[in-house]
């Protein structure tokens, strides 16, 4: 499902690439007075796969955020306070400190892995990217979840590391 929607959101970016420069063109002259049927018919159609693709697109986000989210709640215990949450922009990692009750949880929609573990399961982490791709690598002591990688807000670089060496306290 995860690659399905991406591969509709790639097409839908490569179609309005071809479309938008080829509507405006074809509308070169518009002029609300002498609306042709031809252009009547471009001005819609651009208008609804344009819009109609938003909603579309924005509604499999919201899907996939609130599948997120249910997973975390089968998983997480009672007592379970986040003191720290990371999501990638793609709601299919997850990853959450409560220092408190000492939990950790961790989500992977790709890897079908969905775990709630002691915080000494993670082993390290690192934050590391070049400015335009910022990733955040959690290693852990676990064969089939050995690290967990989620991409950040390379402005949230600074903030969130030294949130995380407070959380784990290194």
């Amino acid at each position: 499902m995860q690659k399905l929607i991406s591969r509709l959101f790639a097409l839908y970016l490569i179609s309005l690439i071809l479309i938008v420069p080829a509507s405006i063109v074809h509308l070169w002259d518009f002029s609300f007075n002498s609306l042709s049927a031809d252009k009547r018919e471009t001005l819609f159609s651009f208008a609804i796969w344009t819009f109609g693709g938003f909603i579309v697109l924005v509604k499999l986000m919201k899907y996939r955020h609130d599948a997120l989210r249910k997973t975390i709640q089968l998983i997480k215990p009672d007592n379970y306070q986040a003191t720290i949450e990371i999501s990638g922009p793609h709601a299919c990692e997850y990853f959450g400190i409560d220092h408190k009750n000492d939990h950790l949880l961790l989500v992977d929609i790709k890897q079908k892995i969905a775990r709630c573990e002691r915080i000494d399961f993670l082993r390290a982490w690192k934050i590391e990217g070049d400015g335009f791709k910022t990733y955040v690598l959690f290693s852990f002591n676990s064969f089939e979840l050995s690290t967990l990688k989620i991409f950040i807000s390379p402005a949230h670089r600074h903030d969130l590391a030294a949130k995380l060496n407070l959380a784990l306290q290194y």
